[in-house]
């Protein structure tokens, strides 16, 4: 073995790895192949972690805010009891503090007593109310009107006055200001000359969400669909991400702002980033809608709370008289029936029995509007019609029997509540003088947050950040004195920043960043082409100064309107220019540049210029605080005495800037080359402004010492990669688990051989380059249909094909389908007809490549036409086209005019000129270079820990070629070893590429303009020197192909996270397993209720004593909150088998969640617990399989698929799946071959290693008997029952749906009791390779 080579297979819940030499033998050691399978389960994002502890955090809090109203007023208390009453309400009479002698009073004692306080009072607001109008005499009543308000202030998105935030011509100006920021001139403004009649509209109840956006439509003449969208979310419909903000959030959902809590809404600031204003301030409108419509001409909140509790209970009253008198049989079902899902009771959470309220489980409002509105739609002969159509009017517009208490209320901003708080405090002041004192304190107290920024102020380090300028206790009084909100806020977006992708160690800079704009811009710009031609750099600076730096964004049209002033093109060659090398519209922007010159002028230039770093400092001081005020301090502080920065603080403070990029300061401006014919020193803002390269082409010509100069600044690299290093990396967890996993594999086989491999290969799945069909998330046939309807009547007939209901979008994702009808029905080289019955016949048509693959790997839609199979053979892999191809470019030419093809189509048919030199470097050079940032970062981490080692990137699209070049089948549906066969792969295909593409360009060329060597789809037809013998290799790779050697190996657990599901169940419940609280009277969950379903964190093995006597061993599961326990008392766990067995002794104290083991003979996975005494686990057995299996099932799955989508009718006798290129039958599924498989399966079922399970035996004895069941069903059902074999099979814990052959829905669930005293039980221990094994026999 002179080489080593390591593929890896990365992905988010396995890995595969595997070792060759230089000519593609597996190495082995100890006697086993070296390639690995590690499973494991997907690394968990902290949202719902994250988002339990904000929600604990805050209630803490709360609770924090009335315990400091409480210290305010007990001075000044007469009522010595008061409180304790109050904070022992939620207590029976006997569990009370014995100083209130079993009163069942909860608030009041004595004359005043709590009906008497409810009868006068029957909602916190009518209490709020009376102490706003004055002359209350009882200090307790000011503190409940005061404990409520503090208590739920609402929320603080919003600055300014009550009157600020019920001003819609400001918030519609505060629109419009986000709208210029972050769309620049793409997104018209809304007219403020209409804000009345938008005010009026947004405020009209008799209008749904549909037509009030319909109304602001024709109000503003809003024709784009971005537009469209603010309207839909400022009128409360569901606003698309996607729409709003660019495909880049189309995998985003669709939400309103209905459905997002506070917590939620702030969540989202890091997935939307700058875009996150534009959700902001669409938030305040519709929380202004929601607001006015709750106060209706009222002044305050209280009023308006009380209007609605009166409507609530006339309504009621309306419609229990109504259904007396019309329907009395249904009073019960609608008022009273607990068996109902969404009635009255469901509706307000409870029903009064023998005088007690009972809880029931409440229904969302929308469920009872529809509950009520469908009963009393379907009451069509009642007498009072009119009282009937007022109540589905009211339930229309939203105000029939609205609640006090409903999720609208978060919308209301601290403004309104704190309105009445002063109002109350002056009333109190007035009545108890000596509170005077304590009025202020109650106002700072309201106004009392602790900013995100600074997080906990208490805890460990690690999760603690806040900065402390003393010592002293905090309290809302004392706060800003004792916290450095600067310093803290610093900290922790420090904390949340990567660091820059190529130095290691260097903060990166903010994306606002003047220098990393200029970067993204040049980056960008460089690449541009007009007409395919590169600009030149004096164009393309040109360009950069007089369109970038004035506008926000840069469009096409400017760009061409340049180009024609500057007469490179003329006035009437405009339309026909096509600009190129870039990705949609210019998604880069010098913004910062120009908000900044706008405030500060020529001080810009000057500050940049001399490197002052004024205008960078502003940015990134904004950047990591979203307190403005801190922004101002810190520029006050260090640039107060600069006059230009003197007058305009004001417009500095309200300029917004979020995230940071991915490169550093010191990479873009401190990292130097040599311009070799000026002896200039350049840096790479430098020469990207003085060239057309882009970054990565700078950094990987050998010509720029940037590559060089960055690996020696890195210094010497340490091959000490521990998990830290994973932990810290930029990537998801889920990825960040995968690298890990795969690391730990790696390095095990590394320490077996004995020595550092030659290369790495790191399988990259995202494919770089041009991505056509950019609108594949909309409606392909709408889309189609809107583009023919100024087609000519010519081509009626496709025009009316494409109108038949049997040409679904789900039908339209058919490649050559949509290609017809995109062409109009027309051969793209012919114009001659195409038969639509006949598309998929390959003997006819032919999907072809207009730039050929031997070229470039472009499959986008863009690249692609259908055409008639005769015409495209005398094409062969010419480009561009050949004689007698180019006629039909009037065709081509009104199919670009009607919007049917991409200029980018259009330009390559109608290309006359050879590709140049430096286009076959491009071409050469996408083999080369990677801009997925995962890929590098796991490359970065791989050259750390092997130094000496190449790595490599393998391009899982390469791969794919290569495995259908030559038939070798991958199948997800049979088991996990296709992981292993990947990472094989990676290291073949990437060697090879690897190979030819790091050979000098001179290699490519011979005679003049004649290609020699490029030409992808021969790479593995010949031989590659030092990495492919066409005469050997191809064997080789199909040999270890066909293998099953491969070891799996499973990443077992212990799992973390909360105690218990973190709803409280009344005591009526049945399965509460937790109290609410650990000691006191909530401890008693007879009483008070408590939780359920107490989590697995591992599980023990403990000997114990029967019923009978008799000794026994079982399996036991060890919740979260025990194993926590013992963390700190080792006693803990004996303690809690104590609670229910008895004479207890352990064992085995602790077993991981999937730990393999073997269960009298059968290997599987322990995954959890039942209710029972049954423990469920995973099958551990992978099922082997051959190539042509694979094939086999992978075409069953790909039918499922097509079922699913209505290509197929499902009663098909047969489906052909794959013919060669002479159009023979190469791949059918039929019933004989599906009978075939499912004697395959049987057999496997019948050998010994599924024997110990009594789950394997289930499914065989449903096979077996149900064979003549199997035999009778259509082919797609037959596909439909192997494929849930398989799925049953795969290592995994799936159950089969067997219920066509005589089984169950949930055949074969793998359980078996936890009492293995008579069971030949054994723990399996596998290294991550699986090197090394110990069997422990329990």
């Amino acid at each position: 073995m002179e080489n080593f080579y390591i593929g890896t297979d990365i992905g988010t819940n396995s890995a595969g790895v595997a070792c060759t030499d230089e000519n593609y033998n597996l190495l082995r050691v100890k006697g086993k192949d070296c390639w690995t399978v590690r499973l494991f389960d997907e690394g968990k994002t902290a949202v719902d972690r994250r988002t339990f502890r904000t929600g604990r955090r805050r209630l803490q809090r709360r609770k924090q805010r009335i315990a400091w109203l409480q210290d305010l007023f007990a001075p000044y208390m007469e009522d010595e009891t008061f409180f304790i009453r109050l904070n022992n309400s939620q207590f029976l009479p006997e569990d009370k503090d014995a100083l209130l002698g079993g009163d069942k009073n909860t608030l009041f004692a004595g004359v005043y007593d709590d009906k008497k306080f409810h009868a006068e009072f029957p909602t916190v607001y009518h209490l709020r109310e009376a102490l706003m109008r004055g002359g209350v005499n009882d200090l307790r009543l000011y503190y409940l009107a005061l404990h409520h308000i503090v208590k739920y202030r609402g929320h603080f998105l919003t600055e300014g006055s009550v009157d600020d935030v019920r001003d819609f011509g400001r918030l519609l100006g505060n629109l419009n200001g986000v709208i210029s920021d972050v769309y620049g001139d793409e997104v018209p403004l809304f007219s403020e000359a209409a804000v009345d009649e938008a005010k009026n509209v947004l405020l009209d109840k008799t209008l749904g969400i549909k037509d009030r956006s319909t109304e602001l439509e024709k109000i503003f003449g809003v024709k784009d669909k971005t537009s469209k969208e603010i309207i839909k979310g400022l009128c409360g419909g569901k606003i698309s991400p996607a729409v709003l903000f660019g495909d880049e959030y189309k995998e985003e959902k669709s939400f309103s702002f209905k459905e997002i809590t506070d917590e939620n809404f702030e969540g989202m600031r890091g997935t939307y980033g700058d875009n996150f204003t534009v959700l902001e301030v669409i938030r305040s409108i519709y929380g202004y809608v929601i607001i006015e419509n709750l106060l209706s001409g009222h002044d305050d909140l209280s009023s308006a709370m009380i209007a609605v509790y009166d409507k609530h209970k006339d309504d009621l009253l309306a419609l229990k008289a109504f259904i007396r008198s019309e329907r009395p049989e249904d009073y019960n079902k609608i008022f009273k029936s607990t068996d109902e899902k969404y009635n009255y009771v469901n509706y307000i959470g409870y029903t009064k029995k023998g005088g007690d309220k009972k809880k029931v489980k409440k229904c969302k409002d929308d469920e009872f509007y529809a509950y009520i509105k469908k009963y009393l739609q379907g009451l069509t002969d009642v007498k009072d019609i009119a009282a009937r159509d007022k109540f589905l009017k009211d339930i229309e517009a939203g105000s029939f029997m609205q609640k006090i208490l409903h999720s609208d209320n978060g919308l209301f901003p601290k403004q309104i509540n704190e309105y009445e708080l002063k109002k109350i405090l002056e009333n109190m002041v007035k009545s108890f003088p000596a509170t005077a004192e304590i009025k202020d304190k109650i106002v700072t107290l309201f106004n009392y947050r602790i900013p995100y920024y600074v997080g906990p102020l208490a805890g460990k380090e690690e999760t603690c950040w806040a900065v402390k300028k003393s010592n002293e206790k905090i309290t809302p009084w004392n706060f800003d004195d004792v916290i450095d909100k600067a310093k803290s806020n610093e900290k922790f977006m420090l904390r949340m920043t990567n660091k820059c992708s190529y130095l290691r160690g260097e903060d990166v800079l903010p994306k606002a960043s003047i220098i990393y704009q200029k970067f993204d811009t040049l980056n960008q710009l460089n690449k541009l082409r007009v007409n395919d031609e590169l600009l030149t750099v004096d164009l393309k600076q040109k360009i950069f100064n007089e369109l970038f730096l004035k506008y926000p964004k840069v469009s096409d049209k400017k760009i061409i309107d340049l180009l024609v002033r500057e007469g490179k093109i003329s006035q009437n060659d405009r339309s026909e220019v096509t600009l190129s090398g870039k990705d949609g519209e210019f998604k880069a922007s010098m913004s910062s540049y120009i908000h900044l010159k706008n405030i500060l002028g020529d001080f810009v230039d000057k500050d940049l210029s001399e490197n002052g770093g004024v205008c960078e400092n502003i940015i990134l001081w904004h950047t990591l605080n979203t307190d403005k005020n801190i922004v101002v301090d810190l520029i006050k502080e260090n640039y107060g005495k600069i006059p230009e920065i003197k007058n305009a603080i004001k417009q500095l403070k309200g300029l917004v800037f979020h995230d940071f990029g991915r490169l550093s300061r010191k990479l873009l401006c401190e990292i130097y080359t040599v311009k070799e014919d000026t002896g200039e020193l350049w840096n790479v803002l430098d020469a990207l402004y003085e060239t057309n390269e882009n970054l990565n082409e700078l950094l990987n010509d050998e010509k720029f010492s940037f590559g060089r100069n960055i690996k020696e600044e890195n210094g010497e690299m340490t091959s000490d990669v521990g998990y830290k290093d994973v932990e810290e990396l930029y990537v998801s967890p889920a990825v960040r688990r995968g690298i890990w996993q795969t690391l730990t594999v790696v390095d095990e086989y590394v320490k077996a051989i004995g020595k550092a491999p030659d290369k790495i290969f790191v399988e990259v799945t995202r494919e770089d380059g041009i991505k056509g069909d950019a609108g594949r998330t909309q409606s392909r046939k709408r889309r189609l249909q809107e583009k023919f309807r100024t087609v000519s009547d010519a081509y009626a007939d496709v025009i009316a094909e494409l109108g038949e209901e049997r040409f679904t979008d789900l039908k339209l994702r058919q490649e050559r389908l949509f290609l017809y009808f995109r062409q109009l029905g027309r051969c793209m080289y012919t114009g001659e007809r195409i038969d639509l019955n006949s598309i998929n016949d390959i003997t006819r048509y032919d999907v072809d490549h207009i730039l050929p693959r031997t070229f470039i790997k472009d499959d986008s839609l863009d690249n692609k036409v259908l055409v008639l199979r005769s015409k495209n053979a005398k094409k062969s892999d010419t480009y561009p086209l050949p004689a007698g191809f180019s006629n039909q470019r009037d065709f081509w030419k009104m199919l670009l005019d009607k919007g049917l093809i991409a200029k980018v189509t259009y330009d390559r048919l109608t290309r006359t000129e050879p590709l140049r030199e430096d286009e076959y470097q491009d071409f050469i050079n996408r083999q080369k270079v990677i801009t997925d940032q995962t890929v590098k970062v796991v490359a970065e981490l791989f050259k750390r820990r092997y130094p000496t080692a190449k790595i490599v990137y393998s391009k899982a699209k390469n791969v794919n070629d290569f495995k259908q070049k030559f038939d070798l089948f991958k199948c997800r549906e049979t088991n996990d070893l296709h992981h292993a066969r990947d990472a094989y792969l990676n290291v073949v295909v990437g060697n090879v590429y690897d190979t030819v593409f790091t050979t000098p360009m001179s290699m490519y060329r011979k005679d003049g303009d004649v290609w020699r060597t490029y030409n992808l789809n021969k790479l593995f037809t010949r031989d590659v020197k030092g990495a492919w013998d066409n005469a050997q290799s191809i064997a080789t790779v199909k040999k270890v192909y066909s293998k099953n050697s491969m070891i799996v190996t499973r990443y077992a657990t212990c799992n973390n996270g909360g105690f218990y599901n973190a709803t409280v169940y009344s005591k009526d419940e049945k399965g509460i397993t937790a109290p609410r609280k650990g000691k006191g009277p909530l401890s008693d969950s007879s009483k008070y209720g408590g939780y359920m379903t107490q989590p697995t964190a591992y599980f023990a093995i403990v000997s114990s004593k029967d019923k009978n006597g008799n000794e026994i061993k079982t399996i036991e599961a060890v919740p979260v909150l025990t194993s926590y326990r013992v963390k700190t008392d080792i006693d803990a766990l004996q303690r809690y088998f104590a609670t229910y067995l008895k004479n207890s002794k352990i064992l085995i104290p602790k077993i991981k969640t999937k730990q393999l083991v073997s269960y009298n003979g059968t290997l599987c996975y322990i995954t959890g617990v039942t209710s029972g005494n049954r423990l469920t686990a995973g099958n551990g057995v992978q099922l082997h399989t051959d190539n042509k299996i694979d094939e086999y099932v992978k075409a069953l799955s790909e039918l499922s698929d097509m079922k699913a989508k209505g290509t197929i009718t499902g009663d098909e006798k047969e489906i052909l799946k794959r013919t060669n290129r002479y159009g023979e039958r190469k791949l059918v599924i039929n019933s004989e071959h599906n009978v075939v498989l499912l004697e395959f399966l049987t057999r496997k079922l019948n050998t010994p290693i599924y024997s110990g399970i009594s789950a394997f035996a289930t499914i065989k004895n449903i096979v077996q008997n149900g064979f003549d069941k199997f035999i009778a069903l259509t082919v797609y059902q037959q596909s439909y029952v192997l494929l849930q074999l398989f799925k049953f099979l795969k290592s995994n814990t799936d159950s089969a749906d067997m219920v066509l052959i005589g089984g169950s829905k949930e055949s074969g669930k793998i359980a078996f009791g936890k009492n293995i005293t008579n069971v030949d039980f054994r723990l399996i221990d596998l290294s991550p390779a699986g090197l090394t094994e110990r069997v422990r026999k329990v």
